[in-house]
């Protein structure tokens, strides 16, 4: 039982250290993918955001998504998701593994904390605003 125990914890240390290894690099792409979908959007970037983006201010351009909350920009990213394909390809990409990420923490937690952190970060507004444009459910 002692023996059955200690493997559960080290099964258990384990799988926690991928998942945060996994979710560190998810939201790294994730906000690589913002970077991209700002500059699709046309949205104004000044030479501070690029400034602090390279001086590792990595959410930068995730936090300038999050001013696409008014219908009219919502109605915006909806035109340019059916009429752009590189676009659409990132929204899509964002969508995916933002949704592999909550996947994921709905395993390791099953309380509904890590969820609750992740939407309610600002990539996780910028999933909500995406999805929200699309008609899509959350």
């Amino acid at each position: 039982a002692e023996v059955a125990d200690s493997l559960k914890e080290q099964t258990d240390k384990v799988g926690i250290e991928s998942f945060l290894r996994r979710a560190t690099f998810i939201s790294e792409r994730l906000q690589s993918l913002a970077v991209d979908m700002n500059r699709l959007l046309e949205t104004t970037v000044s030479e501070d955001d690029w400034r602090r983006f390279n001086r590792g201010e990595k959410g930068i351009f995730v936090r300038k998504m999050l001013g696409f909350r008014e219908k009219a920009k919502l109605d915006a990213i909806k035109q340019k998701y059916q009429d752009d394909d590189e676009f659409r390809r990132y929204v899509t990409r964002y969508l995916s593994q933002f949704e592999s990420l909550l996947k994921e923490a709905t395993k390791r937690d099953h309380d509904g904390v890590l969820n609750a952190t992740f939407m309610s970060s600002d990539m996780g507004k910028v999933y909500m605003i995406l999805a929200k444009a699309l008609g899509r459910g959350i």
